[in-house]
């Protein structure tokens, strides 16, 4: 199915369940549960979920405990410190990706002597921003709620009720919620009533946050919407070919571009939608056509000189599993054809190493070397990865827009046509396959000849051009408009 009918058909469904309270109730302290894992519903509908895909879900949900698991290093008084006073300016990064964005806005608020607090219940988050300086306060939740047994004796009980009447359709996306909830059901009641406790001390007049669609971030918005506080999302992603993107709930947005102001406002008031810039590209430093340092000794090592790069946000999001699966095996074929250069797999924060076991696997004997999100021997910057890079292969993936910025070529591919209303695939700002058989010779020609890759190049720099304001001067922007909005 369409993910965008399957979201309609959720959309519809939870609509349908709001109606049948007599058999279940899916609010919490009057926070509808459904719309807080609305993403993750939509990530599970979509997938017929087996034990390898289960398995992968599972590890991202213990990967989380696991984090949540060192806080026993710190002391319990650092737990405590989380709400010591109330603030007007509450920050709340989530992922490490987050504070990329954020980090820009802190220095302006503090270099204007401006107080504000930030809070995270992720531990590398909080060991990052404190090994940088920053005054940042943890929160540890616990891993397990009893409020979650009786909640899914409820799903259980309502799926024998109404089994028999429902189509199957609805059937899929009632056993997608059940198998949401039984993977994050175990945090998320406790997340809910750590929010309502920050919000209650911390008393703020507008939350930050970079991701409202994300259990997460849509949940803590949920809660501050419900006591009456703004909210301000970030955008640190692309805002286009998403059915999820209608979704969004915070009060104000913070956009890069003309462009994704224009996706946004087909769902948002446009007084809302903010121009501010990216904040990492306040310090943004062009092409230079050489190789990071770091990244030209690795691929000396392996005696090549040009390289191309491979990054894309991960299967369960944008792309089936099964497609990209389809997608890295056709890489890692052409990895055999094409010697004489370099594939670098990098991978997307989200992204598994567990996601290359099949393909690898089927593909033994590839010559692409996988990178690890977060691996200290390469740069952290994803700009300085397209440093002198050749070729950016990718899928809907918003490195796509960091590589025009650079001037780099851009293909993606799609073989399963998911990639639906991408905005950069549909003006020809990419060069764009949907075979792999016509992989390779595409990667040869656009290599080995500037004529092919001249074509979209234009588009490319139009587009982009809408895309990013960039003027050096977005972390200033976004702090005026955080004080304007207060």
């Amino acid at each position: 199915m369409d993910k965008f009918q399957n979201l309609n058909k959720i959309i519809a469904f939870h609509n349908y369940l709001k109606n049948n309270h007599d058999y279940i109730s899916f609010i919490y302290k009057k926070i509808d549960l459904i719309d807080c894992l609305i993403e993750n519903i939509q990530i599970n509908s979509l997938e017929k979920v087996n034990r390898s895909k289960a398995k992968n879900i599972l590890f991202t949900i213990r990967s989380f405990i696991t984090s949540i698991l060192k806080v026993l290093l710190i002391k319990t008084n650092e737990f405590k410190s989380a709400c010591i006073s109330h603030t007007s300016i509450l920050f709340y990064p989530f992922i490490k990706s987050h504070i990329d964005f954020q980090i820009p806005i802190y220095n302006q608020l503090i270099k204007n002597k401006i107080d504000f607090a930030i809070i995270t219940h992720n531990f590398d988050v909080y060991s990052e921003l404190k090994s940088l300086g920053y005054s940042v306060s943890f929160r540890n939740v616990k891993s397990f709620s009893f409020k979650s047994l009786f909640f899914e004796n409820k799903v259980n009980s309502f799926l024998l009720h109404q089994k028999n009447a429902m189509s199957d359709v609805n059937k899929n996306i009632l056993n997608s919620i059940r198998n949401t909830f039984n993977l994050y059901s175990k945090v998320i009641f406790n997340f809910i009533d750590d929010y309502i406790d920050i919000i209650y001390v911390l008393k703020p007049k507008v939350l930050i946050i970079s991701n409202d669609i994300s259990w997460f971030g849509r949940t803590f918005n949920l809660v501050a919407k419900q006591n009456n506080i703004k909210s301000i999302c970030i955008n640190h992603g692309s805002l286009s070919g998403e059915p999820l993107d209608s979704l969004h709930i915070s009060t104000y947005h913070f956009v890069f571009g003309e462009i994704n102001k224009m996706h946004l406002e087909k769902y948002i008031n446009p007084k809302n939608i903010l121009i501010t810039g990216s904040t990492i590209l306040d310090n943004f430093l062009p092409q230079t056509n050489q190789i990071h340092s770091l990244i030209a000794n690795f691929i000396s090592s392996y005696n090549k000189k040009k390289y191309i790069l491979f990054a894309h946000s991960g299967p369960g999001h944008c792309t089936s599993f099964d497609h990209f699966y389809a997608i890295v095996r056709a890489i890692m074929r052409s990895s055999i054809d094409l010697n004489d250069y370099l594939f670098i797999i990098k991978l997307h924060p989200k992204d598994s190493l567990k996601n290359y076991i099949n393909p690898s696997n089927a593909v033994p004997n590839h010559r692409c070397l996988i990178i690890e999100h977060g691996n200290l021997e390469f740069p952290s910057s994803f700009f300085d990865w397209l440093q002198g890079c050749n070729l950016l292969i990718t899928g809907s993936s918003a490195s796509a827009h960091d590589a025009m910025l650079m001037n780099v070529p851009v293909l993606t591919i799609d073989l399963f046509n998911e990639y639906t209303n991408v905005d950069f695939i549909d003006i020809g700002a990419t060069i764009h396959i949907t075979k792999e058989a016509n992989l390779t010779t595409t990667i040869k020609e656009i290599l080995e000849s500037n004529l092919l890759y001249s074509r979209n190049f234009k588009n490319a720099c139009n587009y982009i051009k809408d895309y990013y304001l960039c003027d050096g001067k977005a972390s200033k922007r976004c702090m005026d408009n955080i004080l304007k909005i207060m």
